[in-house]
């Protein structure tokens, strides 16, 4: 099913790409892969930090999501004050055409599969039954694919695989439960340091005279 919503929403921005233009297109997959990238790889860093953000439920998560949305909207932003809010370069209208609409394309695709491999390492994942093991497999595939491109650009990693290391960071991140078991009391007239199984042997009844 979430495969298929993948290619549903990369058709949807493929249509909106062509009414945009492949110039605009560009600079809004360069923002979301940027976003997509900055979130997966920063936000172990920023928990190591604040620690106390994990607290929350799903808070590994959320703080993904912050980087993510927040990455977007600056750098969208920047690039419409600056550039295509500034300037407008002009494609042949066929070729204008085909590379907008397959941008639009890998630019849902990217969105779904991100979100899709968020909703995967957190406790949703056992309750979102749709979310077959394919599909993962397909999404995690493609953002890992196109984050490790970004970070051998920008990054240095000794790991062949640095967004699934990531990944795994963030599964364990969201894994942790604090422990909410209680101290063991000791029983009644039992003598201290003992535990409980051999504590129970020096419990002294008194003899039944026939």
């Amino acid at each position: 099913m979430f495969f298929w919503l993948a290619v549903l929403v990369g058709s949807m921005l493929a249509i909106l790409a062509l009414k945009i233009g492949f110039y605009e297109m560009v600079s809004v997959f360069i923002n979301v892969l940027a976003s997509v990238y900055l979130a997966i790889f920063v936000t172990p860093v920023l928990v190591s930090i604040i620690p106390a953000a994990t607290d929350i439920p799903f808070g590994g998560v959320i703080m993904v999501l912050v980087v993510a949305i927040g990455t977007f909207l600056i750098l969208h932003g920047l690039c419409f004050a600056l550039l295509t809010g500034q300037f407008k370069v002009s494609f042949p209208k066929m070729l204008d055409l085909v590379l907008a609409g397959g941008l639009g394309f890998l630019t849902g695709f990217l969105v779904i599969a991100f979100v899709t491999t968020l909703l995967a390492i957190t406790p949703l994942s056992q309750i979102v039954t749709r979310i077959s093991e394919n599909d993962l497999k397909v999404h995690q595939s493609y953002v890992g694919w196109w984050c490790d491109r970004v970070h051998a650009l920008v990054g240095s990693t000794a790991s062949p695989h640095p967004t699934q290391d990531c990944l795994d960071q963030l599964r364990r991140i969201e894994s942790r439960q604090p422990s909410h078991e209680s101290p063991t009391r000791p029983e009644p007239n039992a003598p201290v340091g003992m535990s409980a199984p051999l504590r129970s042997r020096w419990i002294f009844r008194p003899a039944v005279r026939l």
